[in-house]
């Protein structure tokens, strides 16, 4: 009889550590991301901004929509679609 309890409670643990399992998956993806600075961010993607667009004018766009200026790459680059720049 013990033997049985044990093997219903190992069961539920493990079905408790699946649901767990698949509830932080979406968070630890998100904090695989690697945060960086604006500038940081703006240095590797000005090749592939257009010249008329000046980085101080793309970084008040962002401040004005809240964008932190420590963020992830994805991020800043959904904020620059949002001010009407499709990275080439």
């Amino acid at each position: 009889m013990a033997n049985k309890i044990m093997q219903e409670i190992e069961a539920e643990a493990a079905a408790v550590k699946s649901k767990v399992k698949q509830a932080l998956a979406p968070v630890e993806a998100e904090i695989k991301e690697e945060v960086v600075s604006f500038d940081a961010w703006f240095a590797s993607r000005k090749a592939r901004i257009d010249l008329h667009h000046y980085k101080e004018i793309i970084i008040a766009d962002m401040k004005a929509r809240g964008v932190a200026m420590q963020n992830t790459m994805v991020k800043f680059d959904e904020a620059l679609a949002k001010y009407g720049i499709k990275l080439k």
